[in-house]
């Protein structure tokens, strides 16, 4: 589940599913008042900000309850951090690209009308097997869902089935794509950013960027132009490099202009649906294919690949146009982390113990990160505090936590204190599926066979229980196939 937002935002391979999802039936994973995923966090400000989008907490809150129903997290269970900080992330990155595509909308005016909203709330009485719109309103009630709340929800799933309809109709295939496959140039831009659907933002973007374009012509440095004129923070600073873009990974626009350049070559102004661009060729590199090919059946195959990442794409090129910032630590340290800038993954979690002293499991993080580094001092620290804040928190306690402590225990020679911290731990994780899980398999990379044997056998009674109760629950009916994803 690790993901990179920048070099990968097409990312939720779901995103279709994520766009219509309306889920009726969630346990309390996170919220803003209260949760059990992290302290209390003020809902006035957003988790983060692409541009000028916020990414609301209610709706970061609303995904991340969503994903707790996909991927079976019970309040109940003792949960593992690193699985938790993970899909906060997934989370985070569905609601910040369904903030973008309904930004989009919002900009092209797009309205679903009337029958789009029956035809999805049949498709939900349907899934539901719910006889009509009063039983869905009675199911919400019971779920303590509002009403307006959710049909609101209901329209903004549909309007982002509109933007992927038309994204997906606005892709075409011609024989250039054809023959650039399997080839990639090294690109440098000037960006300048319009709304397309505003008349004077987009006439007023036009005239800057002819302006720019003019002083191409006169000879002067592409690379200064960027630094001074280009709207792109992501590449401004690097004189608008963009590095290796290969063949039909951007939007037509951007792709056609792109690829109908030579080594050194710079095009003429031209058009996105992010705004206006000029482009320079500074390497090419790959094997063409076969010029002139026509080639009808490598066109459908393309074709169909290419509306199937229609809205990846945009995506994708939309967060590398636009400045990231994340507020929240939670979010924020899984991404500093897994980007590869510990420093501010340190920062972010000593951001979420502030805010959270009685929590063991950002200590428990943050040990990872200094073991890592090779800091030994700071990783035992931090392993110490997480374990008593575990002992003064049960139902926080991270058992794997006591296992590295043990270890650290055990190599220093107190043995004695060593097994008391491995028994603790097996006594916390019992119960809880996952927990006993991941600890089995610590256990064994400790060496400690004995007990990892042993929390295997009670891992397979609990299994066997959940399977059996899995069974009883088993309705006799087939379930409904179609209809949405929930």
């Amino acid at each position: 589940m690790i993901v990179k937002i920048r070099k990968n935002a097409g990312i939720i391979a779901g995103f279709m599913a994520a766009a219509m999802a309306i889920t009726l039936f969630v346990g309390v994973f996170y919220s803003g008042k209260s949760g059990n995923l992290g302290p209390q966090i003020s809902t006035e400000t957003a988790v983060g900000t692409i541009g000028t989008i916020a990414i609301s907490y209610e709706k970061y809150a609303e995904t991340l309850n969503s994903l707790a129903v996909r991927y079976g997290i019970n309040a109940s269970q003792k949960q593992d951090p690193e699985e938790v900080e993970a899909i906060q992330y997934a989370a985070f990155e569905q609601a910040l690209q369904q903030a973008i595509i309904l930004d989009f909308a919002q900009k092209a005016e797009i309205k679903p009308n009337s029958q789009d909203i029956d035809s999805t709330l049949q498709q939900i009485l349907v899934q539901y097997d719910l006889k009509d719109v009063d039983a869905l309103k009675t199911k919400l009630k019971e779920a303590q869902i509002d009403w307006d709340h959710f049909e609101a929800g209901i329209e903004d799933s549909v309007k982002m089935q509109l933007i992927a309809n038309f994204l997906q109709r606005s892709t075409k295939v011609t024989d250039q794509d054809i023959e650039n496959q399997g080839t990639s140039v090294n690109v440098q831009h000037i960006f300048i950013r319009a709304n397309t659907y505003d008349k004077d933002a987009l006439a007023a973007a036009e005239a800057r960027i002819q302006s720019i374009y003019k002083k191409v012509q006169g000879g002067t440095s592409f690379t200064q132009l960027a630094q001074a004129y280009s709207e792109d923070p992501n590449s401004k600073e690097k004189g608008g490099d963009l590095g290796w873009i290969g063949a039909n990974t951007t939007v037509p626009e951007f792709n056609a202009a792109i690829f109908a350049l030579s080594i050194g070559e710079i095009s003429k102004p031209f058009h996105t649906p992010f705004g206006y661009h000029i482009v320079k060729i500074t390497d090419k590199k790959g094997t063409p294919t076969f010029a002139g090919i026509n080639n009808s059946t490598e066109k459908t195959k393309l074709l169909e690949s290419k509306q199937r990442q229609a809205v990846s794409v945009f995506l994708r090129q939309y967060i590398s146009l636009e400045k990231l910032r994340i507020n929240d630590p939670n979010v924020k340290a899984y991404y500093a982390k897994n980007t590869g800038d510990l420093p501010g993954a340190i920062g972010a979690y000593n951001a979420q113990i502030s805010r959270s002293t009685y929590d063991p499991r950002p200590h428990y993080l943050l040990a990872k990160i200094y073991k890592t580094i090779g800091n030994q001092s700071d990783y035992i620290a931090e392993l110490k505090k997480s374990v008593l804040k575990g002992s003064l928190s049960p139902q926080l306690d991270v058992p794997m936590a006591r296992v590295m402590y043990a270890d650290y225990l055990r190599e220093i020679g107190n043995r004695a204190s060593s097994n008391i911290e491995y028994d603790k731990a097996l006594e916390s994780s019992k119960g809880h599926l996952k927990i006993m899980q991941r600890l089995e398999t610590q256990l064994k990379t400790s060496g400690e066979i004995a007990r990892a044997t042993a929390i295997e056998t009670e891992r397979k009674k609990l299994e066997a229980m959940i399977q059996q109760q899995a069974a009883a629950r088993q309705p006799n009916r087939q379930p409904i196939s179609g209809g949405l994803k929930l």
